[in-house]
């Protein structure tokens, strides 16, 4: 099967984000105490990890309406209860794994398909979530790139019009959404499958999805950075969902090596490289690792106990068998 020109432009921009990734970082660390990193790694206050903890449970919880407003899109019911743990194994899975599609929405097949859903409705609950939180990225991207429209053009080396241009035109595009839910129309087919626009209630829930989402997953860093990187957190949200978009145009897991190339160009710098690094080793522990390690331990459970129903039904229908013939 021929790929698509899109294809080959993603592969080409993924590589070059690496690229540069790689260069920054060669940069930043060719010199890097990694004795000193571990030693503030290891002087992280209790206190900051507890916050951080607490921001990332509410991230993944904020997570979760991605999942619940797609079913309440196609007009299905589901417990929340289930929405909310087939929701965050998933995303645990996809943030650590990439390729959120594959990751997450095999994880969302697994469980979804057990409770009756339809193979459909599934896809169309993977699509529909999927390009709201893609949307909610770019929307909220765009709004931060105008607000910090010229230290993006410091950073970046650009005029700052081309920066408030970049971030107007980001802003627009995710808003578009929100355009296309106020006015119902047009419909439009994704892999055989028509999207109607959704009500203006379900994509103003969405688009504030993201801005929490947003929030809660940079308060998680933020509050493992130590005290002598001075930026404040209206202007750290925007470093951080710029590295983490970045991160995720890299097509790395996690946007691993691309996210800390960015935080480590667009902190002041008058931030501590050891101390930056090390709090960043701690959020991909405490937002990624351990999250992950949940997951698994859920989904290992999940096999398990279907698994020990399969062999109970097994040996029911063993022991009928059995019965049935000696009655014969």
């Amino acid at each position: 099967m021929s790929r698509k020109p899109t294809q080959y432009i993603a592969g080409l921009v993924a590589l070059g984000v690496l690229v540069a990734a790689g260069w920054i970082l060669r940069e930043k660390l060719h010199d890097a105490d990694l004795a000193q990193i571990w030693e503030r790694l290891r002087q992280t206050p209790w206190s900051d990890i507890g916050l951080s903890l607490v921001c990332t449970a509410a991230a993944y919880l904020v997570l979760t309406i991605y999942d619940s407003t797609a079913f309440e899109y196609i007009k299905r019911p589901m417990r929340f209860t289930r929405v909310m743990y087939v929701s965050f194994v998933a995303y645990a899975f996809s943030h650590n794994i990439g390729v959120g599609a594959v990751s997450g929405g095999s994880v969302r097949y697994r469980f979804y398909s057990r409770w009756g859903v339809s193979t459909y409705d599934i896809a169309t609950v993977i699509i529909f979530g999927g390009m709201a939180y893609v949307l909610g990225i770019i929307a909220v991207a765009g709004m931060i790139i105008v607000v910090n429209a010229d230290s993006v053009a410091a950073v970046l080396d650009l005029p700052i019009w081309t920066a408030q241009a970049i971030g107007v035109l980001a802003t627009m595009v995710g808003s578009g959404y929100l355009f296309w839910s106020l006015i119902g129309r047009p419909a439009f087919t994704i892999q055989e499958r028509r999207f109607k626009p959704p009500s203006i209630r379900i994509g103003l829930k969405q688009v504030a999805t993201a801005c929490l989402e947003w929030g809660f997953a940079s308060a998680t860093l933020y509050f493992l950075l130590p005290p002598d990187v001075e930026v404040s957190y209206w202007h750290f949200v925007g470093i951080y969902v710029i590295g983490y978009v970045a991160g995720m145009m890299s097509q790395a897991p996690g946007g691993i090596g691309v996210f800390e190339a960015a935080m480590l160009l667009m902190l002041p710098e008058s931030a501590p490289r050891e101390g930056v690094l090390a709090a960043i080793l701690a959020y991909r522990a405490l937002y990624f690792l351990l999250p992950f390690v949940i997951a698994l331990a859920m989904m290992g459970g999940s096999e398990a106990r279907g698994a020990a129903r399969a062999v109970r039904m097994r040996k029911l229908l063993q022991r009928r068998e059995a019965q049935g013939r000696g009655r014969d």
